[in-house]
């Protein structure tokens, strides 16, 4: 069976050989790994697909609180290259763990 648009094709392989995670492979495994926390808000947020609860990652570094919103996406959605690299930036995480490396001679990411 073939994918239905080209979104589909490009989020699955969004970044060379490197298997991007749902939105639920990646909090279960920043909660794991990272000690974040999903914190449920009191408001509730309509996003593009449903409307839930406001949720948000919340990670404590040295001191200092991280924050950041959960997006609101249906179950099973895969996370694009652009928005995995913001939650990890955002909240402080080592996107290496998410098999990228910076090459700081070149300014982009390659396969690690």
């Amino acid at each position: 069976m073939y994918p239905r648009s080209i979104g589909t094709i490009l989020s699955m392989a969004s970044y060379p050989f490197v298997k991007m995670p749902t939105l639920d492979e990646f909090i279960q495994r920043v909660t794991s790994e990272f000690e974040v926390k999903i914190i449920e808000g009191d408001s509730t947020i309509r996003g593009p697909h449903r409307e839930d609860g406001l949720r948000y990652f919340e990670r404590v570094l040295d001191g200092t609180i991280y924050r950041v919103t959960v997006p609101v996406w249906p179950p099973g959605t895969i996370i694009q290259i652009t928005k995995l690299r913001q939650l990890c930036y955002r909240l402080r995480l080592p996107i290496e763990k998410f098999g990228f490396v910076l090459d700081k001679d070149k300014g982009y990411m390659k396969n690690s």
